[in-house]
């Protein structure tokens, strides 16, 4: 499936982390839940916000940040 870039904490450092989606629910006609295999993700709580860019074949690249449900 699709790749993403997810901004990560390790340590007090930050990087950048490749990610890989791996499923897909859509909620409604405009909420889709999209869920991630991020190696080495060191956990997380429900309520953090998470940095996600995404970057196309061609360059073009965006950057949102989301929160984590669970």
């Amino acid at each position: 499936m699709a790749r993403a870039a997810v901004l990560g904490r390790l340590g007090d450092r930050l990087r950048w982390r490749v990610a890989e989606v791996t499923g897909r629910h859509v909620e409604s006609p405009t909420a889709v839940t999209l869920t991630l295999d991020v190696p080495g993700w060191p956990g997380h709580l429900a309520g953090q916000h998470v940095d996600v860019r995404l970057t196309a074949e061609d360059g073009y690249s965006t950057q949102r940040s989301y929160s984590i449900a669970s």
